[in-house]
């Protein structure tokens, strides 16, 4: 079929269909094209601000989905032994580098992590293609900090459960 496909109704197909120029949605225009969704897995890296674990710790099961240019991307690493690793707990890595707008995302931390006492969230911040993980703390200037990675009870069984909703710029 040459030009425009016109269907009124509902439709159905058994098969796959495939819109190479995407798929408009409310309207014919560019801003309601939807025109890339991506499914895939990607290489989490376990780093540290001033210093990385002496041997790497990596998941490889970290999985992601893109629809337009919103990037979902999740990761579990542990138990991992974090010998080595100092200053702040960072996972680079991500599938899409962050072109600066949205950020939100979920971050669960079992041992070897220095959190303030005070913390009332723990919350990723995506920077280019690498998570930073903040604490909120109650009450203090200093508002935002840093999750400082805390070896003093040894490195072994370093756990994190974490996802991060992000828009790169393709």
């Amino acid at each position: 079929i040459a030009g425009n496909l016109g269907i009124g109704g509902i439709t159905t197909s058994t098969g796959t269909i495939v819109a190479s120029a995407g798929i408009a949605v409310g309207g014919t225009g560019a801003v309601n094209t939807l025109d890339d969704y991506e499914e895939g897995t990607w290489t989490a890296n376990l780093i540290g601000s001033t210093g990385n674990p002496t041997t790497a710790a990596t998941s490889s099961a970290a999985t992601y989905t893109k629809v337009g240019r919103m990037v979902y991307a999740r990761w579990m690493l542990g138990p991992k032994n974090v010998s080595g690793a100092s200053g702040a707990i960072r996972v680079n890595g991500l599938p899409f580098s962050n072109a600066g707008g949205h950020v939100s995302g979920n971050v669960m931390l079992y041992y070897r992590k220095a959190a303030n006492a005070d913390a009332i969230n723990l919350t990723p911040y995506v920077s280019g293609d690498q998570v930073y993980l903040y604490q909120t703390r109650d009450g203090h200037i200093d508002v935002w900090a840093e999750i400082l990675f805390d070896t003093s009870g040894g490195a072994a069984n370093f756990y994190m459960y974490a996802s991060v909703v992000y828009e790169t710029a393709s």
